[in-house]
């Protein structure tokens, strides 16, 4: 329910989606950004929700109804999160989720007797998104000028303020690094063996761990680096990095910059672990700027299945830019677009360059492909939208600035594949089983 750490538990094959032609799949409404969840909300079995964010419409698909989208009454109101800081939360057993707005989050359930959304809004304005660890959800905000943590158990009526063991005041100078940049925390991600939740941002992360019996949380900002010149956190481009094996955990992808502006070309890239000593959990990454699904990672050149410091052997140079959206298991295959040439594509440049740069005015076509480590890869195809002679796979024709913002869901066995750009949406059989 975020466009966080996009790794699937391997209770599904994606590969049967490669036999089946998509279909497109109506949508509540047009022309307005939605988000997506699929949720019991008190409901016996999962429900397919859509959220209309610019003013907190909460939508239930239903199958066999007419019309196909119930809107339900009430609403959460506005959000303003981009989508690489976007997420919502529910309980452990579903009855409610948890959803950020400008007027801070808000713990919603339904009353299915008159279809009403009912619910209780945190005090603030919400510049992350919500995360559960365990049994309690919790979410950022700020009030005036300084950052609250706020945390909400399972069955409490009203969300509660961690306690700070930072300076909430000098956590928003933070958020920013550079002129236009937005203020605002990254996804979350939760580390559930050490029962830890964080949010990162360009300067630092926010980090909660697992509250003592009885107690409300409490909460710490830690820099990633202390020392000149400053990392900074590419928060905007891909979520953290997730190592196993040797110093296992989750990593961050900084730019550090040149001390002089004479080296300005001079940018170097690190990884620095959560939780890790800045001045020895911290990697030099060669490839600069990737993306990644939270386990395989992408730069522009090379893909890095195992290891973000090794190049598949098997492959060569790139000649499409891939961004990864779903990966399927730990070490499973991975859905990803690839994008040809565009004008103005004259070399691979940077992903900060292209994504989201609302002066790039570009468009692509693109193939969604399911990859794995040295396979070729199957790629979908949809009714209604062309292919190209030659090439695998229907061809999308998408905004390359808007590339990172499609968005992939699965509810009741079918993987979606939602384009904010013009609200098309396409749906793809999906097999799966029960592992033994």
């Amino acid at each position: 329910m975020s466009n966080g750490l996009k790794v699937l538990a391997n209770s599904i094959r994606p590969e049967v989606s490669t036999k089946a032609c998509g279909d497109a799949f109506t949508l509540p409404l047009m022309n307005s950004l939605l988000s997506f969840a699929s949720l019991r909300l008190g409901a016996k079995g999962r429900l397919l929700i859509a959220l209309q964010r610019d003013v907190g419409q909460v939508w239930v698909y239903r199958a066999d109804g007419q019309p196909k989208w119930l809107a339900l009454k009430g609403r959460a109101g506005e959000d303003l999160l981009p989508g690489w800081a976007w997420s919502m939360a529910s309980d452990m057993s579903e009855t409610g989720c948890a959803i950020p707005s400008r007027e801070g989050p808000v713990w919603v359930s339904v009353d299915w007797a008159t279809n009403t959304l009912l619910m209780d809004r945190g005090v603030g304005a919400s510049v992350g998104g919500a995360a559960r660890l365990k049994d309690y959800v919790l979410a950022p905000v700020m009030r005036a000028d300084k950052l609250v943590m706020l945390i909400r158990r399972d069955g409490d009526a009203n969300w509660s303020d961690c306690e700070s063991l930072s300076d909430p005041a000098a956590i928003a100078a933070q958020l920013v690094r550079a002129p236009g940049q937005q203020a605002f925390f990254g996804t979350p991600i939760v580390d559930e063996v050490r029962q830890v939740a964080y949010w990162p941002c360009r300067g630092g992360y926010i980090r909660v761990g697992y509250p003592e019996p009885h107690a409300k949380g409490k909460w710490s900002f830690r820099p990633w680096s202390s020392s000149l010149p400053h990392a900074t956190a590419k928060v905007e481009i891909g979520v953290p990095y997730r190592k196993t094996g040797s110093r296992p955990g989750y990593w961050q992808l900084c730019e550090i910059p040149p001390l002089t502006q004479r080296a300005r070309d001079d940018v170097q890239y690190k990884l620095f672990k959560f939780d890790g000593d800045e001045a020895v959990d911290c990697e030099d990454v060669e490839s600069g700027q990737f993306v990644t699904t939270g386990r395989a990672a992408f730069s522009w050149l090379y893909d890095h299945w195992s290891d973000v410091h090794q190049v598949n052997s098997n492959v060569g140079e790139q000649t499409e830019l891939r961004y990864p959206i779903l990966q399927f298991g730990e070490k499973g295959l991975v859905l990803m677009a690839k994008l040809g040439q565009w004008e103005g594509r004259e070399d691979p440049g940077l992903f900060t360059d292209v994504f989201r740069n609302r002066n790039l005015r570009a468009t692509g076509f693109a193939r969604f492909v399911i990859q794995g480590s040295g396979s070729p890869g199957e790629a979908l195809t949809a009714t209604g939208v062309d292919a190209k002679e030659g090439v695998q796979g229907s061809q999308f024709r998408i905004s390359v600035a808007q590339l990172p913002d499609i968005v992939a869901f699965i509810h009741q066995a079918h993987l979606f594949l939602y384009f904010p750009d013009d609200s098309n949406c396409y749906r793809w059989p999906l097999q799966t089983f029960t592992e033994q």
